[in-house]
């Protein structure tokens, strides 16, 4: 009796893309990613539009080894942009 082998788009899913465009400093950005649980085979990426914050990154870095980041400082045109960056890092990824 044969085997049955299903296709590749049945497989589950094992690992996890995330992407995050924060802009706004009202919302805490560690209550956020504490709230979602993070695995080491899960990839982040975290888009900090206009915002420098040191300390902040210093500690993601330190928590999760799994998070990248990019700092931006487009004027214009700004989540489209940057959501163009995110699937470009999406595809070098998978």
């Amino acid at each position: 009796m044969g085997k049955y082998y299903p296709p590749k788009e049945t497989k589950p899913i094992k690992r996890v893309l995330v992407s995050i465009i924060y802009h706004n400093q009202e919302i805490d950005l560690e209550k956020l990613l504490n709230k979602i649980e993070i695995k080491k085979k899960d990839s982040f990426l975290i888009i900090f539009d206009n915002i420098k914050n040191i300390f902040l990154n210093k500690r993601l870095k330190k928590k999760y080894k799994n998070i990248n980041f990019i700092f931006g400082k487009r004027k214009t045109n700004k989540v489209p942009f940057y959501r163009n960056q995110a699937l470009e890092y999406a595809k070098k990824k998978i």
